[in-house]
């Protein structure tokens, strides 16, 4: 059995990310793998979308986001034998849906930056990549799977005819963390 600990981080500032991924580097000397799935939903349509809204959106699926690649990638490339950095995506980044603006412009944001990051930091050995996950049920989305025609439409409409689940995404998230995603 490894050894785990908590530490709390408003990944909304970079201080923190900055502290937290020090931290981190001080309880092991080194990262080797991190994951970025911090995130929140609040379904706007554009027409309701206020500054408030979109900028708290986006603070956290982006601007945060970008602050833990940034200095995350950076403590793994630091010790020099190479490692894995991870964001969770969303589909809704590549199928738009109602009210979902500020969510999926900036997972498809987040995607995009992960492209860049992975051509900045392959030469470091650091890889970089990102999981767009499809309807999972969690607390975030709890709601909608009250709706049982959502539901069953979304079951119809996948190949094997069943919702992904929490621990789909984690097996995906456990190989690209593995050398055996390089």
């Amino acid at each position: 059995g490894g050894q785990a600990t908590y530490l709390h981080c408003d990944i909304t500032d970079d201080d923190q990310v900055q502290a937290l991924v020090a931290a981190a580097v001080g309880w092991r000397d080194r990262v080797d793998v991190a994951v970025n799935c911090a995130g929140f939903e609040q379904s706007t349509p554009l027409a309701d979308l206020t500054p408030d809204k979109l900028e708290a959106m986006h603070a956290v699926q982006l601007t945060g986001a970008l602050y833990c690649m940034r200095h995350l990638c950076n403590a793994i490339a630091a010790h020099g034998e190479g490692g894995s950095f991870l964001s969770l995506s969303s589909q809704t980044a590549h199928s738009p849906s109602i009210g979902m603006i500020a969510y999926a412009s900036a997972k498809a944001a987040v995607e995009y930056a992960t492209k860049i990051a992975a051509v900045e930091y392959g030469p470091k050995g650091v890889r970089c990549n990102a999981i767009a996950a499809a309807l999972i049920e969690t607390p975030m989305t709890s709601r909608i799977f009250t709706i049982e025609p959502v539901i069953q439409a979304v079951r119809e409409l996948t190949p094997l005819g069943r919702m992904g689940s929490a621990q789909d995404i984690a097996n995906a998230l456990m190989f690209f963390a593995s050398d055996a995603s390089g």
